[in-house]
């Protein structure tokens, strides 16, 4: 692929600030971060810490690393990573700490958070919700709106739900049901983006993620237009802690 003037200063520009790349579907975005990637990857000189490159699916993933491996004539490999966003804030953000976060005692010295889709039908509310008593793994809650917001997989009753009036002592039922999920050790991708956003607020956990923003100084985030709000949260985070790109 020849790249254009744009495209080549985007892959030319400097990794001590934000860059975003902005153009139309099929104008050839994947290609130049995976141009920019190994470029960078080629000339870096700060190992043990690494670059790390998120998608937003294993497919996307998958691209990338084939295009990357491409420029570089080889996979690439440590200390840098090619990840989803949603692999990359459950096992290098939340992993470690992921034990004090949900209460999970663990077993037999297991302390793993199991993930599970969100079409699981598991751990339900004790009280119905319009007239439904609800998954744990079918709402989360949005700590900055400071309301639940339900996804069901039905549309219509995702509606009802999220316009519905909810009372304390039902406020309370889908907190503690959310935690027992969690003490049973299990999770959704939505709930280990938000056990991130509140290690984040914890004092507790500002040393480990200073090392963390040391091990990946720069991050890039390809099609970001598809991450939730919670997520670009995340970015915003880790932007804050040091972060680049």
């Amino acid at each position: 692929m020849r790249f254009t003037d744009e495209q080549l200063a985007y892959i030319a520009s400097p990794l001590d600030r934000h860059c975003y790349l902005k153009a139309c579907p099929g104008s050839g975005k994947t290609e130049v971060v995976a141009a920019m990637v190994s470029s960078t990857v080629q000339e870096w000189s700060r190992a043990p810490s690494g670059i790390a490159v998120l998608t937003f699916s294993n497919s996307a993933s998958d691209e990338l690393r084939s295009r990357v491996h491409k420029y570089l004539g080889q996979p690439l490999g440590l200390p840098h990573c090619i990840s989803t966003f949603d692999s990359f804030v459950f096992t290098r953000l939340v992993a470690s700490i992921a034990r004090e976060l949900t209460g999970y005692p663990g077993k037999e010295g297991d302390y793993r958070i199991r993930i599970l889709e969100k079409e699981a039908d598991i751990f339900h509310t004790r009280r119905p919700i319009c007239g439904r008593h609800i998954s744990a793994c079918k709402y989360n809650y949005d700590l900055e709106g400071k309301r639940f917001k339900f996804s069901t997989g039905d549309r219509a009753l995702d509606n009802q739900l999220n316009s519905a009036e909810v009372s304390q002592d039902t406020k309370d039922d889908l907190v503690s049901t959310k935690r027992g999920l969690w003490r049973a050790g299990y999770a959704t991708h939505g709930d280990i983006d938000m056990l991130a956003l509140l290690a984040f607020r914890d004092r507790r956990f500002d040393g480990y993620f200073s090392r963390v923003a040391r091990r990946f100084p720069v991050v890039f985030v390809d099609e970001c237009q598809d991450l939730s709000a919670e997520q670009l949260k995340i970015v915003r985070k880790l932007s804050d802690l040091g972060c680049w790109r």
